[in-house]
């Protein structure tokens, strides 16, 4: 479970690299779940340049729905696939669920 943490990576390439190597250690059927910030909200990304400007140790960089989708290469995605986190596997009784900047799936390894 990687959960909002790889965007604290910078360089998209290492965190790729990160999850690769995590997956590898693991056994065939072992899952990943992951979400993190996107660039979809221009409002989001701003509050997160505010952030990485001030005094942090730690910057955060949103990615694209497209990036983190990326994560998930060479695994199964389970459905409804690399979504807008609410929107994983919803609950219609409580009605539409929010808009939000963060991606998410679940991914099983081959």
């Amino acid at each position: 479970m990687l959960m909002g943490i790889l965007g604290m990576v910078g360089d998209y390439d290492e965190a790729r690299s990160v999850v690769s190597r995590l997956m590898a250690a693991l056994p065939t059927g072992s899952c990943l779940a992951l979400y993190d910030g996107t660039d979809t909200v221009p409002d989001y990304v701003r509050a997160m340049q505010g952030h990485n400007s001030g005094n942090t140790a730690t910057p955060y960089t949103p990615r694209s729905p497209e990036q983190i989708a990326g994560f998930f290469e060479g695994l199964d995605v389970l459905d409804p696939g690399v979504v807008q986190v609410p929107l994983w596997r919803p609950e219609p009784a409580l009605g539409e669920p929010p808009s939000v900047p963060c991606w998410g799936g679940v991914g099983r390894k081959r």
